[in-house]
């Protein structure tokens, strides 16, 4: 748990520094490239603008900025249906496993490390933004209103014993009214 939250301000950081140096990056095209991939490296989402500029100068890229962007809408999607905060955490944890389980069978795959190094990095920066979407969540109102699967239980124990109460009254009010 703590090298997680120790590799979470790591990250904090790092994205820190990577704005700073967008914002502060001259428009060059030859820190422009490095900086936009670093962004998708730390999870970041790329504005319009950055990726009209991957659209021309790297379409590969903008590809694969487009896919991950289209794959965490649909992990928000799925957060917001979770009933939960449980549930949110267990979907987080599978995605996350995935994408080692992915960086694990690329690295067995024998392929060319360029390729290699490629499909490593996609993976890391799919990682990253379910990270930062995950994190997003969580300090989101939607996230604070879900209940624990522990208050999920205690509010079906109170509802079944309503209920029973309920069932025992509508008896006595049958029978009372069979008896008048």
């Amino acid at each position: 748990m703590m090298r997680l939250i120790a590799g979470t301000i790591k990250q904090h950081i790092q994205i820190a520094q990577l704005k700073r140096e967008v914002k502060s990056a001259p428009t060059n095209d030859s820190n422009r490239l490095p900086s936009l991939r670093s962004l998708l490296t730390a999870g970041k989402r790329l504005t319009p603008e950055e990726k009209e500029y991957l659209r021309k100068h790297d379409p590969s890229l903008y590809h694969k900025a487009v896919s991950i962007e289209e794959e965490q809408r649909a992990f928000k999607r799925a957060m917001e249906r979770a009933r939960t905060k449980e549930d949110v955490k267990r979907l987080h944890l599978a995605k996350v496993g995935q994408y080692a389980g992915d960086i694990s069978s690329i690295k067995k795959s024998g392929a060319p490390s360029s390729a290699q190094g490629e499909a490593v990095f996609y993976t890391g920066a799919r990682s990253a933004a379910t990270n930062e979407t995950y994190r997003e969540f969580k300090s989101n109102v939607k996230y604070s209103k879900l209940p624990t699967e522990q208050e999920l239980r205690e509010k079906e124990r109170i509802r079944k014993i309503l209920d029973d109460r309920a069932r025992e009254r509508i008896k006595k009010l049958r029978y009372i009214k069979k008896r008048s």
